[in-house]
């Protein structure tokens, strides 16, 4: 790529030191954009801004209005007031980018907001970790070019595998995969505290599938609940999602109440017949 002076927001996050540690290795000069430093106010980069939230500043907009390349890597509610100030600062080679995991609201502000380059927005389908190779990234295009492309060619020299596609099957996709994923494995993990029977327990008698289900489930606990709130609440498709995992229940329920295993095997059926897909 031709492109070599990028700007980060959200430097000191995972993904921002994620991707400025490959940029940096691709020849870039990265300038990093936070709320909170490191021990030298320049972990990420060659250069560092420590700003106030939903604040720039001077030397910050300069970067950005110098920037081949700007990397949105924080929260919704920040990424849409970065996205909303840098639009007019931003040069028509610039390529700006999210990696947000709700699409719906992010690409529609990013349309109507006045970009004189490129925008794509991200959504990396992995927790923030050293490599990107092996991993998967989902591409939503709002305004592609040159650069855009070039850019995707890098990160699939990455290792990265690129999924190009629009916000409705995105954000349909993801609240399958993500917010009812989370959701059966939150229950699961509520309906184990309540039991009364001890983890340790739990752990001596683990099975081939219990056993992987409680790793998932301390993932989940470990994290951010912030993080997993938001994909529950913000997905426009989390609800339908969330509904059709209560009918499941409840229909296992009739189902085993009156020993109705003609019904159990038909579900089973409907599941295959869905397309054998894996979560």
């Amino acid at each position: 790529m031709k492109m070599k002076k990028a700007t980060i927001v959200g430097a000191n996050g995972g993904f921002g030191r994620m991707f400025a540690e490959k940029l940096r290795v691709d020849g870039w000069a990265i300038h990093g954009i936070d709320l909170v430093g490191g021990v030298d106010d320049s972990p990420t980069g060659d250069k560092f801004a420590l700003v106030p939230e939903s604040s720039s500043s001077t030397e910050a907009d300069l970067w950005l209005s110098q920037s081949s390349l700007v990397l949105l890597c924080v929260p919704t509610k920040a990424a849409l007031w970065w996205l909303d100030h840098a639009a007019g600062l931003l040069a028509a080679d610039s390529l700006c980018l999210d990696i947000l995991s709700i699409k719906t609201e992010v690409t529609q502000r990013a349309a109507v907001a006045g970009f004189a380059g490129e925008y794509l927005s991200l959504h990396p389908m992995f927790a923030p970790r050293g490599e990107f190779s092996g991993l998967t990234m989902a591409v939503i295009p709002v305004k592609e070019g040159a650069l855009a492309a070039d850019f995707l060619t890098m990160i699939k020299t990455w290792g990265c595998k690129v999924v190009p596609m629009d916000t409705e099957d995105h954000d349909r996709a993801s609240a399958v995969m993500q917010a009812g994923v989370h959701a059966i494995l939150l229950a699961m993990g509520r309906a184990a505290a309540r039991s009364g029977v001890p983890n340790e327990t739990l752990e001596a008698l683990a099975t081939p599938v219990s056993g992987p289900v409680s790793d998932l489930i301390k993932i989940i606990t470990d994290g951010d609940p912030a993080t997993y709130a938001a994909i529950q609440k913000e997905n426009p498709h989390a609800r339908s999602v969330r509904d059709s995992l209560v009918e499941a229940l409840e229909d296992l329920g009739r189902w085993s109440d009156r020993s109705d295993s003609a019904s159990f095997e038909k579900m089973v059926q409907e599941i295959r017949k869905g397309g054998n897909s894996r979560c």
